[in-house]
Order: C-alpha cells, then structure tokens, then sequence
C-alpha cells in the first residue's frame, strides 16, 4: 500500500509529520505508534476484517489509529467530534466496528472501546513493524 511505504520512507527522517499547537510528533514516531496500534489490533481483535471507528477531534493520536488500521489490514472510520453524538451513535451501529477510539469520552461504547488513556498506553508500547496487508 502506497501510503504504508511513503509513511515507512519518512520514518527515517527526523522530518516532523503532525504540528498541532505546541505538540510536534515526526514521521518516525508516528510510524512507531501505528506500528504498535496495529500490534494491538492483532493481537486482541479476531482476524474479521471490520473497521476500526475514531472519534476524536484532531489529537495527534489520530493519524496513528489510521495507519496502526491499515498496517493491521483494517479500515478505518474517522468520526469528529463536532458531529452531532447521535449522528456518531448512528455511525457507530451501521458500521458494527471491531474497536472503537473514544478520545472525547463520548459515552458511546462497541465490542472493544478505547478511552484516550488506553489508547495512550497501547501507542507507548515497543513493537515490530507491521508486515504489510496489502
């Protein structure tokens, strides 16, 4: 996947990837916290091939969870917060995601729901580089 291999590219780079405010993350941390999202996701979610469901609100954390889906062969659904939350309730039941991402503490909840701290802890783990899915 094209987006995989230019993300793996700048990872060797000391190149800054996400300026938000005052929070800089490079292209190489980014690719170690999707690396290791995408080691969660294997590891904890059976191999069914549903999305991943991010609700968040531009938190760095979030280009993570994209790539850390893809590595993982997942796809991934991005949800602002800025939607309504019964809109994002709505999403949430069609979709019927493995996992959902809550960085707000929304109150909505799936099989596996992650709260920003969990999260934080899965994205601090070592972990291999994700083989390619695709």
């Amino acid at each position: 996947m094209f987006i995989l291999e230019a993300l793996e590219h700048y990872a060797e780079t000391d190149r800054i990837a996400i300026r938000y405010h005052d929070e800089k993350v490079s292209f190489s941390a980014l690719n170690r916290m999707a690396d290791a999202f995408a080691a969660y996701l294997r590891r904890t979610l059976p191999s069914d091939g549903r999305p991943v469901m991010i609700y968040g609100h531009k938190q760095s954390a979030i280009p993570a969870c994209m790539f850390g889906a893809l590595k993982a062969g997942r796809g991934y659904i991005p949800v602002d917060t800025t939607y309504p939350t019964d809109r994002a309730a709505q999403i949430l039941r069609d979709a019927q995601p493995s996992v959902l991402v809550d960085l707000r503490t929304s109150g909505l909840s799936a099989e596996h729901t992650l709260c920003e701290e969990d999260l934080a802890q899965i994205l601090a783990q070592p972990a291999l580089p994700a083989p390619h899915s695709g």
